[in-house]
């Protein structure tokens, strides 16, 4: 057999192979997320309600295929109420966050841009400290997933990372994550939660859609036509920061030390002297 039927077959059988493992992974999100819509509701009470907030140019619009193929489906055969409002402009997920109510559940469809959007329109609003408890889903379909992947601990295919995180919306499994809050000058902070893009690069990739026709050149494109355009280019910013200290007693108070004992006392069997004898024991 010539050589490059071997390689043809061999391509084949692999694709065929791999497309089989695919379908079964999927078959057991399928399954799993049935098992929750199996489950029968209490007299009067309603089905869970998810918004999902989809950025549909994200993954140069290939965010929204991958969303309705492998994401939607498992909320669905969950037995979940989705209600899905695409964004038309960047920073309407911003907007959309700070007037949403009436839902169980925020599922955002995109990258770590949307995301951030999210979370900086929830905790601008007013009623920070009702809305922080709204539980913030993520549907990583957009070019970087940082807080995704780090939350299900893994370099993981799309099917997968996508599975999992819908199987963690469904079964309400939470995160707590820390939040950055950077002040800006407009006087409104701006909420991160992976990093901070900032300067020339970050606002050349911003136009990069604009030179769409260019195909796969398009990212270096941007960057060479913003260079040309504005230069020298250069951003000022201040950074200001707080050493780290060197142990509990500037972020604790400690309580003050109980009032000193009399001889007599230690006879006495009191709830303090009970404890601390339990305890030297279980030392010991």
């Amino acid at each position: 057999m010539p050589r490059t039927s071997t390689k043809v077959l061999t391509y084949g059988g692999n694709y065929a192979k791999n497309k089989y493992k695919e379908n079964e992974l999927k078959r057991e999100y399928c399954e799993e997320a049935r098992k929750y819509g199996a489950l029968p509701l209490l007299p009067g009470q309603k089905p869970r309600h998810v918004t999902v907030i989809m950025n549909p140019a994200a993954r140069d619009s290939e965010g929204r295929k991958l969303f309705e193929k492998h994401a939607a489906p498992l909320l669905h055969l969950a037995g979940l109420q989705v209600s899905i409002v695409k964004t038309e402009h960047e920073g309407q997920t911003k907007e959309l966050m700070a007037v949403i109510s009436d839902t169980d559940a925020v599922v955002i469809a995109g990258g770590d841009g949307s995301l951030c959007e999210a979370i900086t329109g929830l905790l601008r609003r007013p009623d920070d400290d009702q809305t922080i408890k709204l539980p913030i889903g993520i549907c990583p379909v957009g070019k970087t997933n940082t807080i995704a992947r780090r939350m299900l601990r893994g370099d993981l295919s799309d099917i997968r990372l996508l599975g999992d995180s819908m199987l963690a919306v469904i079964r309400e499994e939470t995160q707590t994550f820390d939040v950055l809050s950077i002040a800006s000058d407009q006087g409104k902070p701006v909420f991160a939660l992976a990093e901070i893009q900032w300067g020339p690069l970050r606002d050349a990739a911003e136009k990069a859609s604009k030179y769409w026709y260019l195909g796969p050149l398009k990212k270096r494109a941007t960057y060479v036509i913003s260079s040309l355009k504005e230069w020298p280019q250069y951003a000022r910013g201040k950074l200001s920061y707080v050493l780290p200290c060197e142990g509990c007693s500037k972020c604790f108070k400690s309580p003050p030390p109980p009032p000193p004992q009399r001889w007599w006392q230690s006879f006495l069997k009191t709830e303090n002297n009970t404890k601390g004898i339990v305890f030297a024991l279980k030392t010991q």
